[in-house]
Order: structure tokens, then C-alpha cells, then sequence
């Protein structure tokens, strides 16, 4: 079975989590999201609004992390974030 190059490029999740990603590192993901379809862009959910801006128009979804990098957070934090996230869409 062959796949085209856009059904491959839309299983890519890129991702900067770093914990110093700064605002070059994020617009470069972006711009390579963009320049080549991929399915998702995993960056810090501060960075929610702005993408969710930058993303419209593409098949590029967006994606964060909750508790990251850690998980040591609260169980109850960690489900407050995950519902706000998921109303956000």
C-alpha cells in the first residue's frame, strides 16, 4: 500500500517543549508546519492563542502538553487544564 506524501506529512507531530523555546524557536516550528503539512505542533499552552492565529488556513493542528515536564502537579490542576483545553477546541 502506497501513502501520498500529504497523508505521511499529516502523521508528523512536531514539537518544542523545551524549556527554553523562545519565540524564533516557535515561529520556525510554525513555519515549518505550514511549509509542509504536518498533522500537529506541540508547543507550550502559553503559546495557545498565537498559534491558533498562526494555524488558520492549515490542516496543522495544535497540540500542547499539560504538566510538563514533570507530572508532579495535583491530579485536580491537570484535569482543570485538560477541560479548559478541550473547550478551547
Amino acid at each position: 500500500m502506497k501513502i501520498s506524501y500529504l497523508e505521511y506529512a499529516k502523521m508528523i507531530d512536531a514539537s518544542s517543549l523545551k524549556l527554553d523555546t523562545s519565540y524564533d524557536d516557535y515561529h520556525a516550528l510554525v513555519a515549518a508546519c505550514k511549509k509542509y503539512s504536518f498533522g500537529c505542533v506541540f508547543i507550550w499552552p502559553a503559546y495557545y492563542p498565537e498559534n491558533c492565529e498562526a494555524l488558520k488556513g492549515t490542516v496543522t493542528e495544535f497540540g500542547t502538553s499539560l504538566s510538563f515536564p514533570s507530572g508532579q502537579e495535583a491530579t485536580e490542576p491537570k484535569v482543570n487544564q485538560a477541560r479548559l483545553f478541550t473547550s478551547l477546541g
